[in-house]
């Protein structure tokens, strides 16, 4: 959610579920009041298309559909590395 208010025109944030019905995923998404575009991966294509083999997984695509970071896991860090990313990719 930082990282979205942080960089609100550079940053389009989805999140990827994999294996809960829609309903659950709807559910989910109004009680956390969830502001990020929620997409249902449930044969699993987009994960494998992207590298996913463990949950949660970050990727960084920058604006011509390239993966330019992928971030296994969470740590208190990961907003801070995620930023300085996003700052490279808007350099180049």
């Amino acid at each position: 959610e930082k990282l979205r208010r942080e960089y609100p025109d550079d940053l389009v944030l989805l999140a990827i579920n994999l294996r809960e019905s829609e309903g659950t995923v709807r559910r989910y998404v109004e009680r956390y009041n969830l502001r990020a575009r929620v997409l249902l991966d449930s044969d699993g294509q987009v994960s494998s298309s992207y590298g996913v083999e463990s949950i949660p997984t970050q990727v960084l695509v920058d604006r011509r559909g390239r993966v330019r970071h992928v971030q296994v896991g969470v740590s208190p860090a990961l907003g801070d590395e995620m930023s300085r990313r996003i700052e490279e990719l808007k350099k180049s």
